[in-house]
């Protein structure tokens, strides 16, 4: 019987990623830069996923054609927004408060201790990001040119957010705000897409070369924990596919990561409701629980439809008698 099995390495440090998240914020183990590697993770997974859809879309014509593009882009972020959202009405409703930069997923921009807390920044950005990306894309002329030459559209794109995010930086102080706005991080989606495009060995050499200007940030800042762990997280993705880990851990792994919205949007109201109900628990118990609330939730809401299809089959049994 085989005990070993290969797994996607994005899959791997997704899961890893959250885990950081939830670890760090519930008091368990703090470990930085699971939020920076989602981030790039996004821009990874825009050109695995969503850029071919793109492609075919537009193959043959002379013209970019932008419904197509805005069903299938912006489609794709209205799948984010959506249950975030819900959630975050559902939290508002509950507390009997509601927060219009929460709502209108602005709140990075009035500052981390917005609404006590009670909204969900990493979001917000990584929304902020898609946008902005949109945008761009829905001009013709970026598009073909990125079309044209992908990989070096993505390089000069990763370059150029990297240097306005440090030049930002060193002229304006955004600490107060930790940083949590959209320019300063749309280098990270970019490095996420050039290392998808780095298919060969010589754009491979290049691409971790590139990735290394960003301990440029333990020189000019401080040292940097999120950045250091975004660093050999992008490099091991250029270089590593899958890697081989007890078949026992697939599952977990792959649920943890495919769960990660959820994961992100409830583990604070996860940790209020199981301290209220089992006072005193271990804080890895509590990350535990944590994660099994954000798999259920994420679970309830992949099968939503079929929910419905159930509720509305028992309606009309209940009518006709």
């Amino acid at each position: 019987m085989q005990l070993m099995s290969k797994i996607d390495l994005t899959i791997v440090l997704r899961a890893f990623s959250i885990f950081a998240i939830v670890s760090g914020h519930l008091g368990f183990i703090h470990l930085a830069g699971g939020s920076f590697y989602l981030i790039f993770l996004s821009g990874y997974n825009f050109v695995r996923f969503n850029y071919p859809k793109v492609k075919r879309a537009n193959a043959g014509k002379d013209y970019f054609d932008i419904v197509s593009f805005v069903k299938i882009y912006f489609g794709f972020i209205i799948k984010i927004i959506v249950p975030v959202l819900l959630y975050t009405f559902f939290i508002y409703t509950f507390l009997g408060r509601f927060y219009l930069g929460g709502v209108f997923l602005v709140s990075n921009f009035i500052g981390p201790n917005y609404a006590d807390g009670l909204t969900f920044w990493f979001i917000e950005v990584l929304v902020q990001i898609y946008v902005l990306f949109g945008l761009v894309m829905i001009s013709n002329y970026f598009y073909f040119w990125i079309s044209k030459k992908p990989y070096q559209s993505f390089l000069f794109g990763f370059v150029m957010f990297y240097i306005l995010s440090i030049v930002c930086r060193m002229i304006w102080d955004t600490s107060f705000y930790l940083d949590r706005f959209p320019h300063l991080m749309m280098y990270i989606f970019f490095a996420g897409a050039l290392v998808a495009f780095s298919t060969e060995t010589k754009k491979k050499v290049i691409t971790s070369a590139i990735l290394c200007l960003i301990a440029l940030e333990f020189v000019l800042f401080d040292f940097n924990s999120k950045v250091l762990f975004l660093m050999l997280g992008a490099i091991a993705t250029v270089w590593v596919d899958r890697i081989s880990i007890p078949k026992v851990l697939h599952w977990p792994i792959n649920i943890i990561a495919m769960s990660s919205l959820f994961i992100y949007l409830v583990h604070f109201q996860a940790k209020s409701l199981i301290d209220k109900l089992i006072p005193n628990l271990p804080a890895f118990a509590v990350v535990l629980f944590a994660l099994l609330t954000g798999i259920i939730m994420s679970e309830c809401w992949q099968r939503r439809s079929k929910f419905i299809q159930f509720s509305k089959k028992s309606f009309s049994k209940g009518h006709s008698k």
